[in-house]
């Protein structure tokens, strides 16, 4: 995998480390780095840091999801539309007097 798509390991000290301790979180920081398939990064005490991710594969796939949701409810009508046809109905006609199975409506 590389650099730039491994997950982010964001670590913010709670409190100012003595620059041994600094040394020693960013040695910690890179071995666990490298046995999790994480991008490690040691904030400063005090620094605040963000990660913006590319939202754009996702909104391509719900955009892909609903055309196909879209597609299936129109398709869904239609099957409505022709069984009806095909039982003499139109949309000013009465309900029908059978269920789907044949039998009579009591």
């Amino acid at each position: 995998m590389s650099e730039i798509n491994k997950p982010l390991l964001i670590i913010k000290p709670s409190q100012k480390l003595h620059p041994d301790q600094q040394r020693k979180l960013n040695e910690s920081a890179e071995a666990w780095s490298k046995g999790s398939g994480f991008k490690a990064v040691v904030l400063g005490y005090g620094v605040e840091a963000e990660v913006h991710h590319d939202l754009m594969p996702l909104v391509d796939a719900i955009t892909k999801q609903t055309e196909a949701i879209q597609k299936l409810a129109d398709s869904n009508e239609a099957l409505i539309q022709a069984m009806a046809e095909a039982e003499g109905l139109d949309e000013d006609d009465r309900e029908p007097g059978t269920y789907l199975d044949g039998s009579t409506l009591d």
